[in-house]
Formats: C-alpha cells, sequence, structure tokens
C-alpha cells in the first residue's frame, strides 16, 4: 500500500514553522498519478493571497502538473520550471489550498525541492526557498521539502523478452515463488 509522505517547511528550532505544507497521496519514487496537496499558510491579517508560486525539482516538469483543486476560480499557469496557482483575493487570515495531481514522481527515491513564493494583495511576497545547508541547518525561509521512498523491484522492473514484449518481472518473481513453495511442500511430504 502507498505510503502517505507529510512534508513542510519545517524547523526544528527558529521561526520558520510550517509556513508551507505539502502532503503526498503516494510517496514512492516513480509514482503515477499522486495527488500533491499545498497549503500555504496566510500570514498576514491585512491582505489575503493572491498567487502561489512553486518552482518544481529536477524530475519534474510544468507539462506534468494538472490542477485538482483550488480556491474558487484559481487557475493555474504553468512555467518554464515550475507552475503558478492564482485567482481572487483571499479573505486575509485564510489559507491557500491546493490539490495538483502529478503525472509522474521522478524514478529515484530522494528529496525534492519545492521552493515556495506566496503574493498577497499589498504586493509583499513570502518566499519560501532556502535549503538547510551545515552553516545554517534551520533557515529563516525554509523551503517544503518531501522524501521519495524507493521503488519496490516488482513494482518497477520489467524484462523485454525477443518477440514478446515488456512482461512485468513481478508476475514472473510470483510465479517463481510459487513454484519453489510448491517443491518444497512436495519434499516435507515425500520425507514424511
Amino acid at each position: 500500500m502507498a505510503g502517505t509522505a507529510v512534508v513542510g517547511s519545517l524547523a526544528a528550532a527558529g521561526p520558520a514553522a510550517a509556513h508551507t505544507e505539502i502532503h503526498l497521496n503516494n510517496d514512492q519514487a516513480g509514482a503515477a498519478n499522486v495527488r500533491m496537496v499545498m497549503r500555504a499558510e496566510a500570514e498576514d491579517d491585512a491582505a489575503g493571497i493572491t498567487s502561489v508560486q512553486v518552482t518544481l525539482p529536477a524530475g519534474l516538469t510544468a507539462d506534468q502538473v494538472s490542477l485538482a483543486s483550488a480556491p474558487a476560480g484559481w487557475t493555474l499557469t504553468p512555467a518554464g520550471d515550475g507552475y503558478t496557482v492564482t485567482g481572487k483575493v483571499l479573505p486575509a487570515g485564510v489559507d491557500a489550498r491546493i490539490v495538483v495531481t502529478l503525472a509522474h514522481l521522478p524514478d529515484r527515491a530522494g528529496v525534492l525541492t519545492l521552493r515556495t513564493v506566496v503574493t498577497y494583495s499589498d504586493g509583499r511576497t513570502d518566499g519560501w526557498v532556502e535549503s538547510p545547508t551545515a552553516a545554517d541547518p534551520h533557515p529563516d525561509h525554509p523551503a517544503p521539502t518531501v522524501s521519495l521512498r524507493p521503488a519496490t523491484a516488482m513494482a518497477t522492473a520489467t524484462v523485454t523478452t525477443p518477440g514478446h514484449g515488456r512482461v512485468a518481472t513481478g508476475w514472473l518473481a510470483g510465479g517463481a515463488v510459487v513454484v519453489v513453495a510448491a517443491a518444497a511442500a512436495v519434499g516435507w511430504l515425500v520425507r514424511r
């Protein structure tokens, strides 16, 4: 069963904690049609959020992202290195909750950083774009990150057989397990 990744711009100490949170419904490398929920926290009591801009990490492209839900009337506009979701200004103090579908996650496990800029109706921006470093392990404006689990061998490996196309090794491995189990059972019965 797919795991759930809960991610945010979380710092163990310091002023920045959970300003932008991300949840994936499947955090397995190589997964397809993954729902990513982003909540950009409203940090201005006088101005509302008007847009959320996300820079995608290597392995994800803007053409792989589609809008599943957002505040009423908001739309997604792809850009070269990411996308922006924008629309009518939200009331001051209301978080922006955006759900996108990612067509395909990168095939390798690892940490993905999604730099995020939140724009308010007064023109102010909050940039959650900093990555931790050895010199500054808890930056003031940390970018949200997500860790992808390794893909399972049965889920991703394929074998090509001449004249037969691709055969999933998951099926082959499953068949081998059945054959070995049957041979062990026969051996056990014969020894009795």
